[in-house]
């Protein structure tokens, strides 16, 4: 089994806060994703599981309905791993959430509009 800290340090070893990352993206708790997202960024900084850090970064945004910066993560991905099957799907829902609120916004401008 690996070391869950660096004795020396006293600080978790990468593999061990990948996986308490992990653990805080499946949460609802706006907190924990934000958390995630942290430790996730300090991972790729240091080169760990770089792909799969960006992968979950784009998730918990988009479990915090941050729309957007999960769009721009997941693309990110895609521009490293264009095969990524995960990215490809999530950025797939992101791309139907806006095309549901552009007609939505749409369809409310219209009855406004129409009401005169």
């Amino acid at each position: 089994a690996l070391p869950i800290c660096d004795i020396e340090n006293d600080v978790p070893t990468p593999k061990a806060a990948f996986n308490y990352a992990c653990a805080l993206v499946r949460s609802k708790d706006r907190f924990e994703l934000e958390k995630s997202i942290e430790i996730f960024e300090a991972l790729i900084d240091d080169g760990f599981q770089t792909h799969k850090c960006i992968y979950n970064i784009a998730y918990a945004y988009y479990k915090l309905g941050k729309l957007r910066q999960s769009r721009l993560f997941c693309e990110r991905l895609l521009k490293l791993d264009p095969l990524n099957q995960q990215a490809q799907d999530l950025h797939q829902q992101l791309d139907s959430i806006v095309q549901q609120k552009g007609l939505l916004g749409l369809g409310i401008t219209t009855a406004i509009v129409g009401a005169d």
